[in-house]
């Protein structure tokens, strides 16, 4: 199930997260995600695409970061 949003990647690798007109975090598609591109519900619990909670926002690190070992990939 993935918990990544869709986005364009820039020269560096990066992912290009938009910042919708309240200042939350987009991917291309409009689906709100947290700075590390993870798909977010309005709580910053970290949902699949389906909407089902997979980490509750308390489980993440300050970075927004998944909890190890499930943090496959550090992007800035």
């Amino acid at each position: 199930t993935d918990i990544m949003g869709e986005f364009e990647i820039d020269d560096l690798g990066n992912f290009i997260i938009i910042r919708g007109p309240n200042g939350e975090l987009l991917d291309k598609k409009d689906n709100r995600v947290n700075r590390r591109g993870y798909l977010v519900d309005r709580f910053g619990n970290i949902i699949n695409k389906d909407g089902h909670v997979i980490f509750k926002a308390v489980e993440l690190d300050i970075d927004d970061e998944i909890p190890a070992p499930f943090g496959f990939e550090k992007r800035k």
